[in-house]
């Protein structure tokens, strides 16, 4: 495939300036600590089911804050219309890596809330190869650990597992073709993946919901930091 061939020209590109600056195998990669009160514009976002000033966030204390989402639809049954925003950066195509970050949410002592929060890695054709982090699905329920592949979606302890407030340390680590996913030193997955890592993404969501009974509400979910080493993907 000719666009494959452009690809792999460029990661080979990339890989040679990288040598130049003396920038070794096993290094840090990619870091974001949230630090200031603006987003780093490096950051590229894409908004679904979401007004036009409908995303509402802050960044305190080191922490990348969602406050409140405006939906465009709200839906009056399950299955509906996600809204979402997806914080994404193209990184330094990758092979074997750790990726580290912390999440938290708050959802005000009340199962109204829907909202998730994940970190999701992507190929050189943007398909999806891990996808993991905090997930609250449906009111009346508190909150679950979610880990989503391209085979599999898993939810770990099920609905209700997880506090109405908390904090939860991830990591994802790959080597020689085997990734691992790990929430607070304890393994959730183990899946067999060898394609190069790409793009790395930052996925806040929210269900909105409303029928006669009962409306859903965003509550609070938060990113601490992301820090990814890793080694160069080798062609």
């Amino acid at each position: 495939m000719k666009v494959k061939k452009i690809i792999k020209s460029l990661v080979l590109i990339i890989v040679s300036i990288l040598a130049n600056l003396n920038i070794a195998l096993g290094t840090s990669i990619f870091e974001e600590n949230f630090e200031g009160s603006i987003l780093n514009p490096n950051w590229s976002i894409i908004y679904s089911n979401i007004i036009e000033g409908g995303w509402e966030y802050e960044i305190s204390n080191s922490n990348l804050i969602l406050k409140n989402i405006s939906p465009k639809v709200i839906n009056s049954q399950s299955g509906g219309i996600q809204s979402t925003v997806e914080m994404s950066q193209q990184i330094i195509p990758i092979d074997n890596f750790e990726i580290d970050f912390r999440l938290s949410w708050d959802s005000n002592d009340s199962n109204n809330v829907m909202n998730r929060i994940f970190v999701a890695l992507y190929d050189e054709n943007n398909d999806i190869i891990v996808k993991t982090g905090y997930m609250d699905a449906w009111v009346s329920h508190r909150g679950t650990k979610s880990v989503i592949t391209r085979t599999d979606f898993k939810n770990f302890d099920g609905y209700d597992s997880l506090p109405h407030k908390g904090t939860l340390d991830f990591q994802i680590i790959r080597n020689n073709d085997i990734i691992n996913v790990l929430c607070d030193n304890i393994q959730l997955t183990s899946i067999s993946n060898d394609s190069c890592v790409f793009k790395l993404s930052l996925i806040f969501g929210h269900y909105p919901y409303k029928n006669d009974n009962i409306s859903s509400t965003v509550g609070k979910v938060s990113v601490d930091f992301i820090k990814i080493d890793g080694e160069l993907f080798n062609i």
